[in-house]
């Protein structure tokens, strides 16, 4: 999940679907949020900066 805050059940839900049916869930937040203790990799970094810098080294 990319852009959308963790706080509020709407996005919130969508992690814990995919852990419950155990899909690797990836976080990338600047704090903690509520869905960190779903999460098989956690960044803690503004998405605006992970991103890209993921994106370049994918299409490298």
């Amino acid at each position: 999940m990319l852009g959308s805050s963790l706080t509020v059940m709407s996005g919130y839900r969508f992690v814990l679907r995919a852990a419950k049916l155990g899909i690797p869930v990836g976080i990338v937040n600047v704090g903690p949020t509520r869905g960190d203790a779903k999460a098989d990799v956690r960044v803690d970094a503004p998405l605006g900066v992970v991103l890209p810098a993921l994106a370049a080294r994918l299409t490298g």
